[in-house]
């Protein structure tokens, strides 16, 4: 199976502030049992606060894929309008 991990600090290294961005697919182990399991996440953290995106039990790869786009499509207009203001 592939496997996509990647994480980024946000903040300039020289800075005390801790942001992140990970993204993960790919088979972990369960820490309870042992047992291989597939995760797919996006996790984007500040220092007071975590958001973790996942898809739901109802949701294909497909809709999981356009609410990360629709997602990065919010945060490129949203750096625009800031660029411009």
């Amino acid at each position: 199976m592939n496997k996509y991990s990647r994480r980024e600090w946000l903040n300039d290294a020289m800075s005390e502030a801790t942001g992140s961005v990970a993204a993960f697919d790919g088979v972990t182990k369960r820490a309870w049992d042992g047992e291989d399991r597939p995760s797919t996440f996006l996790e984007i953290a500040d220092c007071n606060d975590k958001v973790t995106l996942h898809p739901i039990i109802n949701d294909g790869p497909d809709a999981f894929i356009r609410k990360l786009r629709l997602l990065a499509e919010v945060v490129t207009e949203f750096a625009d309008y800031l660029e411009k203001k």
